[in-house]
């Protein structure tokens, strides 16, 4: 808990007695003040920068020997300070001794800390560059003037980084969870078709301009394809190429090439708009639309044309070997070694029109996504709908891709959006009332929410893929779910009963006549504060929680007396609610008519009126029995 201050010469040390110099004599030499100037161990020692670029180790005895030749690096989260070196073709970051963690460019970049998610900050002329661990291509953040020099970075929670320059002041760093490349970084958005493997674990996306896009981290590069456009490109699992595409003398068709160099060319009626490797048929290629067409490119080439639809082929999902699903505009097709059977509205299937499929492999259910009715599921032999209404985000399910958590993401008009797995199953099952959606637009990284109605994919590091009218978007559902964990802070600004204030104390007390409550609160919620709803619980006046939606001043204007406790808490888009409850007691005073008092009077009087009648009846008898 104690405060370490340095100057260029001296460092200070702030504990329970205030500030005392720790050196009697300054450091041999300049702080230096390209890098970090102090950062703390998880042992409690306390280093410093400089003369140079030597970092020193400090303790209350003042520093024995330079520890170590480098800039410092701060890690706080794992309680270790990194060094950076320079060897001649790059800066290494790590322990000091140890194997560098982080291999980075040294040509005008200082490390500056990493933070809890692992990834290296580093100041550039300009802005900010993250690494990644793993040696994956940095991303940059740009803050708006070449001019700018950051000097330090500070993580709070919630994806929330601090950022202080050289004279241009702080700035707020916000994390998403989405990135969105542009096929087209510079004029008019283009709308991505699909997005397919590639070499080495990369993707390629195609555009609506024809054109195909590899993206590897932080890295694009224009994909050498066929000369006309280009509507769907993968690389198959054996290394094979493939593109679908318009091509001079053949119309449409199947451009590629095998591993083993041999060059196809397949015309197909029209052009397919989406390619898929079956995943339990290595090298054998699926064409949809509008037509479900199996091609074999290895050994002895063969075409089978499965299905041929009166409408367009959409989506394709594998349960297993030889047990495949279909849906497009012609229904839901079911296909076996026994055959292909059919599903349409006179079969329980409540929409013909399906986009996407997923066949979860735990439980065996199918998960059909629709254009305007919601989310289906099919499990045996039955069909149930999940829709807005419901608790959907929305009604467009334009693609189902899960994730490790138990999530199914889906893209929809309005943005990216994801249920769990678990309360979709719930609900479908009578057991819960509705489900949580949850959405994702521009707030969240999305450079055009609107998705393209196409197939994306998940990538071998989990991640998932999107296509939208502004570009591919990616999602680390990991990074995602703890952003999306990480509540708003409530905010009272005040509770008042009558003229008192129920959070100052201040004012009068409020008299009998003062039966009006009033609150006003917000929150802090850096990410998506417009996104904010509230939640309410009178004790003593409301059975349970209610929701308030997005309202931040709330009344109740004729309270009856009595002993209540206001409790209050913020719900962020993504369903993380406040930590903070006020929890508010205060009491109604009642009138005197209105207390325990009053009864027993009326019943005092009462009775003596009775006894006084009782008493007067009895002398008027008495009175007569005398006269007789």
């Amino acid at each position: 808990g104690d405060l370490w201050v340095t100057s260029t010469t001296h460092v200070w040390r702030r504990g329970p007695d205030g500030f005392r110099l720790v050196f009697d004599a300054p450091l041999p030499g300049p702080l230096l003040l390209q890098g970090v100037n102090l950062a703390v161990d998880g042992s409690g020692g306390v280093w410093r920068m400089g003369p140079g670029p030597v970092a020193w180790r400090l303790d209350t005895d003042g520093p024995r020997t330079p520890a170590a030749v480098g800039t410092l690096v701060e890690d706080p989260s794992r309680g270790r300070v990194l060094i950076a070196t320079d060897d001649g073709e790059g800066l290494g970051v790590g322990e000091p001794g140890e194997h560098p963690l982080y291999s980075i460019p040294s040509e005008g970049r200082v490390p500056r800390k990493v933070d809890s998610d692992g990834r290296l900050w580093v100041t550039v002329a300009g802005g900010l560059e993250v690494y990644p661990l793993g040696g994956l291509p940095p991303s940059r953040i740009d803050l708006g003037d070449p001019d700018v020099y950051v000097h330090q970075v500070l993580e709070s929670p919630g994806g929330t980084f601090w950022v202080g320059t050289d004279q241009h002041g702080l700035f707020r760093v916000q994390e998403q969870p989405f990135r969105t490349f542009q096929t087209q970084p510079t004029g008019p958005e283009r709308q991505v078709l699909a997005i397919g493997p590639w070499v080495d674990g990369t993707v390629v996306a195609t555009d609506a301009a024809g054109a195909a896009t590899q993206i590897d981290g932080a890295r694009m590069e224009p994909v050498r394809g066929p000369e006309a456009g280009i509507s769907a490109a993968l690389e198959d699992s054996r290394g094979g190429q493939w593109f679908s595409a318009y091509v001079a003398g053949l119309r449409n068709g199947l451009v590629g090439s095998t591993v083993e160099g041999s060059e196809v060319e397949l015309p197909l009626p029209p052009r397919p708009i989406s390619l898929v490797e079956d995943p339990y048929e290595p090298g054998v290629l699926w064409l949809l639309n509008p037509y479900a067409v199996r091609f074999r490119p290895y050994g002895e080439q063969r075409i089978d044309t499965v299905v041929a639809a009166d409408e367009q082929v959409r989506e394709i999902a594998w349960a297993g070997p030889d047990d495949v699903w279909i849906a497009g505009g012609d229904g839901l097709l079911h296909l076996t070694p026994e055959g292909i059977r059919e599903y349409r509205s006179e079969h329980g299937y409540p929409v013909n029109m399906g986009r996407a499929l997923h066949a979860d492999p735990l439980t065996g259910d199918l998960w059909v996504g629709t254009y305007q009715e919601g989310l289906v599921r099919f499990r045996d032999g039955e069909f149930g709908v999940i829709r807005a209404e419901d608790g959907l985000f929305e009604n467009v399910v334009s693609d189902i891709l899960a994730d490790d958590a138990g999530n199914l993401w889906m893209a929809g008009n309005r943005g990216v959006h994801r249920v769990a797995l678990q309360e979709a199953n719930a609900f479908l099952d009578g057991d819960i009332d509705r489900v949580r959606g949850v959405g994702y637009g521009r707030e969240s990284g999305l450079l055009n929410a609107e998705t393209s109605g196409h197939s994306g994919l998940r990538d071998g590091d989990g991640r998932l893929w999107f296509p939208t009218f502004g570009g591919a978007a990616v999602v680390d559902p990991v990074q995602a779910l703890r952003l999306d964990s990480v509540p708003p802070r409530l905010v009272i600004q005040d509770i008042t009963l009558g003229d008192r204030s129920l959070v100052s104390g201040s004012g009068e007390p409020p008299s009998p006549d003062q039966r009006r409550l009033d609150a006003r609160f917000g929150s802090i919620y850096p990410r998506s504060p417009e996104g904010v709803e509230y939640e309410v619980w009178l004790e003593g006046a409301d059975e349970g929680w209610r929701d308030v939606g997005s309202a931040t001043e709330l009344s109740w204007s004729s309270l009856g007396p009595g002993d209540y406790v206001l409790h209050l808490r913020a719900r962020s888009p993504y369903g993380a609610v406040s930590q903070e409850d006020p929890a508010v007691a205060f009491t109604v005073t009642p009138y005197f008519r209105e207390t325990l008092w009053m009864p027993l009077i009326g019943l005092m009087v009462l009775g003596t009126l009775v006894g006084t009648a009782w008493r007067g009846r009895v002398r008027v008898l008495e009175r007569q029995q005398l006269r007789l």
